[in-house]
């Protein structure tokens, strides 16, 4: 029993003397770049079901029916069209104010994921971009900034 508690102690100081690696998340500032509205989407909301027969996986062997449902929620998103290609941001609110062809800036940041031990970076990774708002003619088109998810 007691050399069980020193191999858990010396677990615990060899963590806590070399550490261990953790993983943060870093925003770049906000950054802007010219867009152009490529497509304004709308997808309505649609329900389905169905009943079906199969086999059981006990070892008697057997039938079951299988009853499925699905909902698929209503899509409201604007796809922006910049240099380096196009993204779609699922917004209503933009959806409800912006229109196809309409120029605008994007502002933006940058994700990272960050690894490594505290005061150390031995990875960082650009995960995403996050929309923060669109600007027509240098006012926003939202009141505030979207929050990241």
């Amino acid at each position: 029993m007691n050399i069980r508690y020193a191999a858990i102690w010396i677990g615990i100081v060899a963590l806590s003397v070399f550490g261990t690696d953790c993983t943060s998340i870093e925003r770049s500032d906000p950054m802007k770049e010219d867009v152009v509205v490529a497509d304004v989407v709308y997808t309505p909301s649609r329900h389905g079901s169905g009943i079906g027969v199969g086999p059981t996986t006990g070892s008697q062997g057997g039938m079951a029916i299988v009853v499925t449902s699905i909902d698929i929620p209503e899509v409201k998103a604007i796809v922006f069209q910049c240099k380096h290609g196009k993204f779609i941001i699922k917004d209503s609110v933009l959806w409800e104010r912006l229109k196809e062809g309409q120029e605008a800036v994007a502002l933006y940041q940058e994700i990272y994921e960050v690894k490594g031990k505290e005061g150390e970076v031995k990875e960082r990774k650009l995960v995403k971009y996050h929309l923060l708002n669109v600007l027509i003619d240098g006012k926003p088109v939202l009141e505030k900034n979207r929050e990241s998810k």
